[in-house]
């Protein structure tokens, strides 16, 4: 069964979630570094059309799509992506970081924050305190803006309730 993605957006998204856990893929040997820079190069263009996440992050699209059929759902969306990515995917992480103990919980865990300084990288408080991430997939953020975090990526912008509701204070 294929697993699809219900826009080229959404599949963008996807990416730009799962690629910061490609670090843990490169140090299995499951991926060469020089991929994930071109698929890291390639999501923050938004050039992704002939790219199929499940041929790289086949755990993640298959959590995403059973994410999807708890929620009634017959193709991953933005909003089951970020179910699973804010929602599930520290429960996931906690459990490889037991088992297989090749993962950190606290870097790979998904937290959302407010943006302090942004120049080459951007500062940005989260509940870790203040941290350094990289801008790639969101190069326009600017001070005071709220986003998601996730290794040291900028993943997405976000309003100040939404990061309340993940755990954010001000």
């Amino acid at each position: 069964m294929k697993l699809e993605f219900a826009s080229e957006e959404d599949k963008l998204l996807f990416l730009r979630y799962a690629i910061p856990c490609g670090f843990t893929l490169v140090n299995r040997g499951d991926i060469e570094q020089s991929y994930l820079e071109d698929l890291s190069r390639r999501a923050a263009s938004g050039d992704v059309a002939d790219i199929d996440p499940e041929d790289t992050f086949k755990i993640a699209v298959r959590m995403c799509y059973l994410t999807a059929k708890k929620m009634g759902k017959s193709v991953i969306d933005s909003g089951v992506i970020r179910q699973y990515f804010w929602k599930e995917h520290e429960e996931a992480i906690k459990w490889r970081s037991e088992v297989f103990r090749d993962v950190r919980l606290d870097t790979c865990s998904v937290y959302p924050g407010q943006v302090i300084y942004s120049g080459e990288f951007a500062l940005v408080r989260t509940r870790l305190g203040s941290l350094e991430f990289r801008k790639d997939f969101l190069p326009d953020v600017e001070r005071g803006d709220f986003v998601i975090t996730h290794y040291d990526y900028l993943i997405e912008k976000t309003d100040r309730e939404t990061a309340g509701q993940l755990g954010f204070t001000p």
